[in-house]
């Protein structure tokens, strides 16, 4: 089994793992959703833990937003039988970050299942500024970037979100030309503001710690793209990260 350093698991959380392997012989992994929940009570760290928990702005990977068990492209930490595990190669030692991604990508190329168990909904503490959480993204966004850069191809939903900024920056620009800046900033603001509320399944908080939390999805998108760019430009030309 892998647990995160900030994970946070239920007393039956290993029991749940392993009866769900023993039902599911072609599941290679077992993993449930990641609930963000911070520690600290501050009103940054209550802002980026809703961000984290909404379903829009955490890239749609189904370990962050659904509540149905079935299939999945990767799950959080995730629990495996040691043989089919170490078959693989185990755990790989270049693969700094995403390690859970790509071990699951080669179960699944491997022709196994890596399942997403609903019944698991385990804590997870995530930074508690701003600056600790764009460095968080960039990372992640510059492992994706080399991979993607060494012929790895994204999926469908990495895809959408590669594309959609440049779909929605294009469609804001269009609408900015017709109707004025100030009246396109309004429609950003009140879309996103939806996006947050629809995404939520926790009840209605504080209009400061939401405006957090729109300010926190914003800045690990950007440090994202950021991390993306960086990966696959330092891949092009050699550069050691």
């Amino acid at each position: 089994m892998r647990l995160d350093a900030r994970s946070r698991v239920r007393p039956e959380y290993v029991r749940i793992c392993v009866d769900a392997l023993d039902e599911r012989l072609q599941a290679g992994v077992v993993g449930g959703a990641q609930v963000a929940r911070p520690e600290r009570e501050t009103l940054v760290a209550r802002g980026i833990g809703r961000a984290l928990r909404n379903r829009w702005f955490t890239g749609l990977s189904r370990y962050r937003r659904a509540t149905i068990s079935g299939p999945s492209d990767t799950v959080w930490m995730g629990t495996f039988r040691a043989d089919e595990l170490r078959s693989l190669g185990g755990w790989d030692p270049r693969v700094a970050l995403n390690e859970d991604f790509d071990l699951n990508r080669r179960y699944r190329d491997a022709g196994w299942v890596v399942w997403f168990e609903a019944s698991l909904r385990s804590q997870y503490v995530p930074r508690a500024t701003l600056r600790a959480l764009a460095l968080q993204y960039f990372r992640f966004g510059r492992v994706k970037g080399t991979w993607w850069a060494r012929g790895q191809p994204p999926n469908a939903r990495q895809l959408l979100l590669l594309v959609a900024p440049f779909v929605s920056a294009r469609l804001l620009w269009r609408l900015g030309r017709r109707f004025g800046s100030v009246q396109v900033a309004l429609v950003a603001g009140a879309a996103l503001a939806g996006l947050d509320q629809l995404g939520q399944e926790d009840s209605p908080t504080s209009p400061d710690e939401r405006v957090v939390a729109v300010v926190a999805a914003c800045t690990s998108s950007a440090a994202w793209f950021a991390g993306v760019a960086t990966g696959m430009a330092g891949e092009r030309l050699g550069v050691e990260h």
